[in-house]
């Protein structure tokens, strides 16, 4: 299965409001409200990217708790990448849905994850589409 194997109006298996507040701990230039499909398009790059930038499919360990609107998916990805080094990191994020959409979105990383992450985004050439 690839990172990119849904629809953009989906990506992260439901949709996105109209307006999703959007937040990193720690906190990013971009954190704000974003327009729903303009997130659904950086969403699905970045996934896209990450297809892209591992060798081979890479080893995914998924957890999902569910608490009222909330839902906190942990991940640990670890791979090879194209230019044949090691990723190992972890991500956590938080989804807050309301009437089957997703409203709010925060993303937590360390810094050795967000460097990891960025290093594997960059392998696989991503590119922040435009807007």
């Amino acid at each position: 299965m690839t990172f990119a194997s849904t629809t953009s109006s989906t990506v992260l298996g439901m949709p996105f409001a109209d307006k999703v507040r959007v937040s990193h701990d720690p906190p990013l230039d971009t954190d704000g409200p974003v327009d729903g499909a303009r997130l659904s398009a950086i969403a699905l790059a970045e996934m896209e990217a990450l297809d892209r930038a591992f060798a081979r499919p890479p080893e995914r360990q998924q957890s999902k708790t569910v608490e009222g609107r909330f839902v906190t998916m942990r991940n640990v990805l670890r791979g090879v990448l194209v230019d044949g080094s090691a990723i190992d990191y972890q991500t956590e994020v938080a989804l807050e849905i309301d009437n089957g959409l997703i409203v709010a979105i925060r993303s937590r990383m360390d810094a050795g994850s967000t460097a990891q992450h960025r290093r594997a985004l960059a392998a696989g050439n991503f590119k922040r589409p435009p807007g």
